[in-house]
Protein backbone atom coordinates (compact mmCIF):
# COMPACT_ATOMS: atom_id res chain seq x y z
CA UNK A 1 0.00 0.00 0.00
CA UNK A 2 2.51 2.86 1.03
CA UNK A 3 4.94 1.50 -2.32
CA UNK A 4 1.88 2.56 -4.48
CA UNK A 5 1.25 6.09 -2.81
CA UNK A 6 4.64 6.31 -3.10
CA UNK A 7 4.57 5.33 -7.15
CA UNK A 8 1.37 7.44 -7.44
CA UNK A 9 3.17 11.03 -5.83
CA UNK A 10 6.04 10.55 -7.74
CA UNK A 11 4.42 9.48 -10.78
CA UNK A 12 2.32 12.79 -10.36
CA UNK A 13 5.44 15.24 -9.80
CA UNK A 14 6.68 13.95 -12.79
CA UNK A 15 4.02 14.90 -14.76
CA UNK A 16 4.25 18.48 -13.19
CA UNK A 17 7.55 18.69 -13.83
CA UNK A 18 6.96 18.10 -18.04
CA UNK A 19 5.17 21.22 -18.79
CA UNK A 20 8.30 23.34 -16.96
CA UNK A 21 11.16 22.19 -19.26
CA UNK A 22 8.84 22.41 -22.36
CA UNK A 23 8.36 25.79 -21.35
CA UNK A 24 12.10 26.46 -20.91
CA UNK A 25 13.10 25.03 -24.39
CA UNK A 26 10.69 28.13 -25.84
CA UNK A 27 12.61 30.66 -24.72
CA UNK A 28 13.59 33.80 -27.38
CA UNK A 29 17.24 33.81 -28.35
CA UNK A 30 18.97 36.72 -26.87
CA UNK A 31 21.69 38.51 -29.48
CA UNK A 32 24.68 39.25 -27.76
CA UNK A 33 27.96 41.62 -28.81
CA UNK A 34 30.53 39.78 -30.77
CA UNK A 35 33.35 38.77 -28.97
CA UNK A 36 36.74 40.41 -29.66
CA UNK A 37 39.89 38.49 -28.60
CA UNK A 38 42.07 41.04 -27.05
CA UNK A 39 45.52 40.97 -28.81
CA UNK A 40 49.11 42.21 -27.22
CA UNK A 41 50.15 44.17 -28.87
CA UNK A 42 53.36 45.27 -27.76
CA UNK A 43 53.63 41.24 -27.46
CA UNK A 44 53.10 40.68 -30.78
CA UNK A 45 55.65 43.22 -32.17
CA UNK A 46 58.53 41.85 -30.42
CA UNK A 47 57.33 37.86 -31.43
CA UNK A 48 56.63 38.86 -35.00
CA UNK A 49 59.77 39.51 -36.40
CA UNK A 50 61.04 35.78 -34.59
CA UNK A 51 58.36 34.32 -36.78
CA UNK A 52 59.69 33.68 -39.52
CA UNK A 53 57.18 31.76 -41.76
CA UNK A 54 54.35 33.27 -40.75
CA UNK A 55 52.06 30.58 -39.32
CA UNK A 56 51.48 32.86 -35.91
CA UNK A 57 53.48 29.55 -33.63
CA UNK A 58 57.18 29.96 -32.76
CA UNK A 59 58.03 26.97 -33.23
CA UNK A 60 61.74 25.31 -32.48
CA UNK A 61 63.77 26.57 -35.14
CA UNK A 62 62.22 30.27 -34.56
CA UNK A 63 63.11 29.89 -30.90
CA UNK A 64 66.91 29.02 -31.18
CA UNK A 65 67.24 32.55 -33.01
CA UNK A 66 64.83 34.26 -30.20
CA UNK A 67 67.41 32.31 -27.51
CA UNK A 68 70.52 33.91 -29.42
CA UNK A 69 68.67 37.27 -29.04
CA UNK A 70 67.36 36.84 -25.80
CA UNK A 71 71.45 35.83 -24.44
CA UNK A 72 72.88 38.98 -26.58
CA UNK A 73 70.41 41.39 -24.81
CA UNK A 74 69.06 40.02 -21.33
CA UNK A 75 67.33 43.10 -20.25
CA UNK A 76 65.57 43.57 -23.30
CA UNK A 77 61.78 42.92 -24.67
CA UNK A 78 62.62 38.98 -24.55
CA UNK A 79 62.74 39.16 -20.86
CA UNK A 80 58.60 39.51 -20.52
CA UNK A 81 58.99 35.96 -22.13
CA UNK A 82 61.16 34.23 -19.34
CA UNK A 83 58.30 32.44 -17.85
CA UNK A 84 60.68 30.72 -15.22
CA UNK A 85 62.78 34.07 -14.63
CA UNK A 86 65.87 31.27 -14.94
CA UNK A 87 67.61 33.28 -18.15
CA UNK A 88 66.55 31.34 -20.68
CA UNK A 89 63.64 31.09 -22.76
CA UNK A 90 62.51 27.30 -22.93
CA UNK A 91 61.25 24.87 -25.30
CA UNK A 92 58.22 23.86 -23.41
CA UNK A 93 56.48 26.65 -20.80
CA UNK A 94 58.28 29.92 -22.44
CA UNK A 95 57.02 28.87 -25.83
CA UNK A 96 53.83 28.12 -24.76
CA UNK A 97 53.20 31.66 -23.66
CA UNK A 98 54.53 32.80 -26.87
CA UNK A 99 51.93 31.05 -29.12
CA UNK A 100 49.40 32.00 -27.30
CA UNK A 101 50.14 35.62 -27.41
CA UNK A 102 50.69 35.35 -31.18
CA UNK A 103 48.02 33.19 -32.08
CA UNK A 104 45.16 35.81 -30.58
CA UNK A 105 45.97 37.51 -33.90
CA UNK A 106 44.17 35.25 -36.32
CA UNK A 107 41.88 34.90 -33.34
CA UNK A 108 40.79 38.42 -33.31
CA UNK A 109 41.04 38.60 -37.22
CA UNK A 110 38.44 35.95 -37.70
CA UNK A 111 36.11 37.96 -34.69
CA UNK A 112 36.19 40.98 -36.37
CA UNK A 113 35.33 39.51 -39.81
CA UNK A 114 32.38 37.42 -38.07
CA UNK A 115 31.39 41.17 -36.43
CA UNK A 116 31.27 42.42 -39.65
CA UNK A 117 28.84 39.56 -41.41
CA UNK A 118 26.60 39.80 -38.33
CA UNK A 119 26.37 43.33 -38.91
CA UNK A 120 25.99 43.39 -42.37
CA UNK A 121 23.02 40.45 -41.91
CA UNK A 122 21.40 43.15 -39.25
CA UNK A 123 21.55 45.41 -41.80
CA UNK A 124 20.20 43.48 -44.50
CA UNK A 125 17.05 42.57 -42.15
CA UNK A 126 16.56 46.00 -41.30
CA UNK A 127 16.17 46.98 -45.26
CA UNK A 128 13.97 44.17 -45.78
CA UNK A 129 11.89 45.13 -42.91
CA UNK A 130 11.92 48.39 -43.97
CA UNK A 131 10.91 47.65 -47.61
CA UNK A 132 7.92 45.66 -46.39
Amino acid sequence: MKTSHLLLALLTLGCLALPATAADKKKPKVKRPPVITPVDEAAVAVLKPFDKNGDFQIDRTELVAMQEAYKAAPAGPLKAFDLGADGTLDDQFDRAGMNVKLGAVPMAEADKKRAEKAKQREEKAAAKAAAK
